[in-house]
C-alpha cells in the first residue's frame, strides 16, 4: 500500500445451529469457523488444484493462477493491516497485474475495480470478488434440524478458488471473524444448492451486488 492510503473493508459472520438431535444424544457440532473451513476445502480439493464435478471445465491464465498461488501461500497469516482489499492488491501487484491503483480510489465506499469486468457465473480461480452492500442468509436442512449461515458486507473483497455454478469458495482477509487470510463460501445468486452428504439442499437468499473482475497484465 502507498503511504497514507488505508484500503477499508471487511465483512460480519453469524453462524446459528438449530440442531434439536444433536443436543440430544450429547454430540457437538464442529465450530462454525472449522465447519465453513472445511467446506471450502473439500470444494477447492484441499488445495490440490482439483476441478470438482460441475466446477466449469475451464483453465485458468497463468496470471489467474499466480495471484491465486499468492493468496494461498498467506493462508492464517495477516497482511499488511489486515483490510481485505490489501490481500487482492498484494497478490495482483506481486504477480505483475495491474492492481486497484490503476482504475479506482481507496478510500471508503468506493466501487473498487480489480481489472475486466465480467459475468460473477464467469468467475474462475485467481479472479478478484468485490462486494457492495452484500449478504446472504443460507439455510441447510440436516438431519439434526437446520444450520443457518449469514454474512453481510457492505464492502468486502475476495478472490475466487472455485466456482461451482454460483456456490464460490473464495479466499479473502478480515472476514469478520478473524483479520488473517482465510477460506470462505459465498453465493452469487439467491437459489437451491446442493449441500454436503448426509444434508439436503441450501436455500440462499442474497442481497446487494457481487462484482467479478479478471486479473490484467501492466
Amino acid at each position: 500500500m502507498a503511504s497514507g492510503e488505508v484500503a477499508v473493508g471487511g465483512a460480519r459472520r453469524v453462524r446459528f445451529l438449530l440442531a434439536a438431535v444433536l443436543m440430544l444424544s450429547g454430540c457437538a457440532a464442529k465450530p462454525p469457523a472449522l465447519a465453513r473451513v472445511e467446506a471450502a476445502d473439500r470444494m477447492a480439493g484441499c488445495e490440490r488444484g482439483v476441478t470438482l464435478p460441475g466446477g466449469g471445465g475451464y483453465s485458468a491464465s497463468q496470471l489467474e493462477a499466480s495471484v491465486l498461488a499468492f493468496a494461498r501461500a498467506h493462508l492464517g497469516q495477516v497482511l499488511g493491516t489486515g483490510q481485505c482489499a490489501e490481500l487482492a492488491n498484494l497478490a495482483l501487484t506481486a504477480s505483475g497485474a495491474r492492481s486497484f491503483y490503476d482504475y479506482s480510489g481507496v478510500t471508503k465506499g468506493d466501487d473498487y475495480v480489480w481489472g475486466l469486468p465480467i459475468d460473477v457465473r464467469d468467475a474462475r480461480p485467481g479472479d478478484v470478488l468485490q462486494f457492495k452492500d452484500y449478504a446472504f442468509v443460507a439455510r441447510t436442512r440436516t438431519p439434526g434440524g437446520e444450520d443457518a449461515d449469514e454474512m453481510d458486507a457492505d464492502h468486502h473483497t475476495a478472490i475466487v478458488e472455485e466456482n461451482r455454478n454460483g456456490l464460490i469458495a473464495a479466499i479473502d482477509q478480515n472476514d469478520g471473524e478473524t483479520p488473517a487470510v482465510r477460506r470462505a463460501i459465498y453465493y452469487a445468486y439467491p437459489g437451491t444448492y446442493p449441500a454436503d452428504a448426509g444434508n439436503s439442499v441450501v436455500s440462499v437468499q442474497v442481497t446487494g451486488s457481487l462484482h467479478a473482475y479478471r486479473p490484467q497484465p501492466r
